[in-house]
């Protein structure tokens, strides 16, 4: 049923306003909102063969997962998991051992079952799926310190989400990879994928600048020089 409040963008993955959406788009079931339909009709112009791969990779991923791996739990190493926005207790059960959360989108993404699972041991970034870079980059400085901070306590596990478990909450994963692990760019984002294959992250150029900023050197150069999230975000 189509809500008289908002609905759900199926590009972006957010329940939106009506007044986010044209007459005929808010009439029908499966609808996109004024600024994904914007965006598509720009796209960025790939030249770089690595990028189009990466392009290429994330096409498929949403081809094939759409938005079925919301309510799926990937463990990415023995203290990080990263999903989506749980809605139901099956599905949290699968983080009987997680002590701490991270909400890579939102304050509305943050799940009752999820608001009761982590209390007080949860932070919310309030990233925008469409937001801006910088808003990004800012946001990962206090994910990682709050993830640091918790890894003092034993047995500590972390759970990252965001609405769909493919970009923002994604983003802010590969950043702890690279920053508490030790790992490039490249093997975090080799890493995230291989256990999760529905990620499609948009925010790869915040990434590849963070790299930097840990003073090492780019493992992925072709993501210095790509379109920023917005831009990129309108190829799949």
């Amino acid at each position: 049923a189509i809500s008289e409040i908002e609905k759900l963008c199926v590009s972006c993955a957010e329940n939106l306003p009506k007044e986010c959406f044209s007459a005929s788009q808010w009439r029908k079931e499966s609808s996109r909102c004024k600024n994904c339909i914007r965006a598509s009709k720009n796209p960025p112009k790939i030249s770089d063969p690595r990028l189009c791969a990466f392009v290429e990779e994330c096409q498929r991923a949403k081809d094939v997962y759409q938005q079925s791996q919301t309510e799926v739990v990937s463990e990415i190493t023995s203290w990080l998991h990263l999903g989506g926005a749980l809605k139901h207790d099956s599905s949290v059960q699968e983080l009987a051992n997680a002590t701490h959360g991270i909400c890579a989108a939102l304050e509305r993404n943050v799940t009752p079952v999820l608001q009761k699972r982590f209390e007080n041991n949860l932070m919310t970034l309030n990233l925008e799926d469409k937001g801006s870079d910088s808003d990004l980059a800012d946001a990962l400085k206090l994910a990682i310190a709050f993830a640091q901070e918790a890894l003092q306590q034993p047995g500590c596990q972390i759970y990252v989400f965001c609405a769909l478990g493919c970009n923002r909450s994604v983003a802010v994963v590969i950043a702890l990879l690279m920053a508490i692990e030790g790992l490039s760019l490249d093997a975090a984002l080799t890493l995230a994928r291989e256990k999760r294959p529905a990620i499609r992250p948009k925010y790869m150029r915040v990434l590849a600048d963070f790299e930097i900023q840990l003073g090492r050197e780019s493992s992925r150069p072709e993501f210095l020089e790509a379109p920023d999230s917005k831009s990129l975000g309108t190829l799949y």
